[in-house]
């Protein structure tokens, strides 16, 4: 398509947040361009005034808004309300995991938006637009759910895509992310999560309309994409975005074996990495093994809790033992990993926080992988949510989730711990962050480039500093355990982190990764230019 004709075809703009690429709206676009109209993806992260101008100057049949979690609702409610004020008087439609699951909820406090698209909209955007291109009723379409007579209504859901390969490649009309020069991006396999954990999303959604929840696309159809994806946009990092990549059984087994066969028969194997997230009870020794000699670089794993109550809790259906064998697993292999864990589940106590503390030490008091945690949120259609509501323990709003805690000294506790969090992790310029991707260039540099000069030692002084960094924080909460004990509340207020102390083992991190990279930066650049394609 030429542009002036590429310009003439109807416009719909979809709005997401694009860290790290989103692969939902990508696909999206990817459909409605295929079925003749013209998707613009637009950052939601932009100026709000730039958004509203943009849009306006597209002038778009339709404009769609990703809203993945509850808590972003009133931003993307304010954008829809400048949008028309704006002049935007087309058709305003949401979707994603919280609309999808809480649709009365986003249509009674966004009144701006039309409808919402539910569940899997690959089918149902594109029958939208070209319904109201074409003046015709659009309100019976399966998958939408919209006001009638002025209350919410929802058509009945329409199925899962059965066929993931028949959709054509999601769009990525952004910069990649890079690292060390090298473009990653995000990458699906799957759809779906077999497991059904109580504080996650993921498996209501897939359930709430029919089909089949887990889908995989075939392993050579992967591979192709990575290929494309190396080929023409220079790509050697793919991040793995499935929610458990590897699949369970022995059908399973067959199509991971596929898909590490293709990637040897494309060539790609020492010419990429990959990054997945499992759980712990998929941490083989000996698949592991064969995936990293493939290009596995890096395990992100589920591992929630530290103690047994909480994961009963979270009905992770693993133990303790579990964990910490997938992780020793992990490091047998040199597979470096980061995981998700929650220091304060709607089950636990002080003792329980110092259980999980007392398991974060075991898995990275040496420095592994730097300490992160967070409160588990009650998020929107969760079985635990719906578990806390019946028992009256659900507090706050549908936008703001809060629970009771069993233990009256975890509420003060945690009012503090949030201060941690939010220091440590949270700000886009924090601390963790910062580490973190000094950490992760250190792993693409010793797989890519391990032929750098004193590479085990400066590998080993990265670690030290998240060793040191680690313990600081693992003291300062051990600290503030005792603080809240009743039997040690001194009534006196508890001093903040010791943010100096982290900072100065931050600066000593970026002072000793420049120095290095400088030094080392002709065998680096020599080495990323030999992984591009021509």
């Amino acid at each position: 398509m030429n542009v002036n004709g590429e310009t003439a075809l109807p416009c719909v703009v979809l709005i997401g947040f694009q860290e790290q690429g989103n692969l939902g709206v990508g696909y999206l676009a990817a459909v409605l361009r295929q079925r003749g109209f013209r998707p613009v993806l637009l950052d939601f992260q932009l100026d709000q005034a730039l958004l509203v101008s943009q849009t306006t100057a597209l002038h778009p049949v339709l404009v769609g808004v990703s809203i993945i979690f509850q808590i972003y609702l009133p931003r993307f409610a304010s954008l829809t309300q400048a949008l028309r004020q704006g002049g935007i008087s087309c058709p305003i439609v949401a979707g994603g995991h919280f609309p999808s699951l809480e649709y009365a909820f986003v249509l009674e406090n966004v009144p701006s938006l039309t409808a919402v698209v539910r569940f899997e909209g690959e089918e149902t955007l594109p029958l939208l637009t070209d319904r109201l291109i074409r003046g015709l009723p659009w309100q019976d379409l399966d998958g939408v759910a919209y006001r009638r007579d002025n209350k919410p209504y929802s058509n009945p859901p329409r199925a899962l895509i059965a066929d993931l390969d028949s959709l054509p490649y999601p769009e990525r009309p952004f910069s990649l992310d890079r690292l060390l020069g090298i473009n990653m991006a995000p990458i699906l396999a799957s759809r779906g999560c077999p497991q059904n954990c109580s504080f996650c999303s993921i498996r209501s959604f897939y359930k709430g309309a029919p089909g089949k929840a887990v889908r995989r696309r075939h392993p050579e159809r992967v591979v192709e994409e990575m290929v494309y994806l190396q080929n023409h946009r220079k790509v050697a990092i793919f991040l793995f975005q499935d929610d458990d990549f590897i699949p369970a059984g022995n059908h399973g087994k067959q199509w991971l074996q596929q898909f590490l066969n293709e990637l040897h028969r494309q060539g790609l194997v020492g010419k990429i990495l990959w990054k997945i997230s499992v759980r712990a009870d998929q941490i083989q020794a000996e698949l592991l093994a064969d995936m990293r000699k493939a290009g596995l670089f890096f395990v992100y794993l589920g591992l929630e809790s530290g103690n047994e109550q909480g994961l009963l809790t979270l009905n992770k259906g693993l133990s303790v033992s579990d964990n910490l064998q997938a992780v020793a697993t992990l490091k047998r292999l040199e597979l470096p990993f980061a995981y998700g864990f929650m220091l304060i589940d709607p089950s636990s106590t002080l003792e329980s926080v110092r259980e999980n503390v007392g398991f974060l030490r075991k898995i990275i008091g040496d420095g592994s992988a730097l300490v992160n945690f967070s409160r588990m949120v009650p998020y929107a259609g969760t079985p635990i949510a719906k578990t806390l509501a019946a028992s009256g323990r659900l507090l706050g709003s549908p936008l703001c989730p809060d629970y009771t805690l069993q233990d009256d000294r975890l509420a003060p506790f945690f009012q503090s711990m949030f201060n941690i969090i939010e220091l440590w992790s949270t700000d886009p310029h924090s601390f963790y962050k910062q580490m973190n991707n000094i950490i992760n260039e250190s792993i693409v540099l010793n797989r890519f480039c391990n032929e750098c000069k004193n590479m085990p030692s400066y590998l080993q002084d990265v670690k030290n500093c998240a060793l040191i960094v680690n313990n600081i924080i693992f003291e300062y909460v051990e600290d503030l355990c005792n603080y809240y004990d009743d039997n040690r509340f001194s009534g006196k207020t508890f001093p903040p982190l010791p943010a100096k102390k982290i900072s100065r083992q931050v600066d000593k991190l970026i002072k000793m990764r420049n120095n290095y990279v400088l030094k080392n930066q002709k065998k680096i650049l020599s080495r990323i230019d030999s992984l591009l394609p021509l």
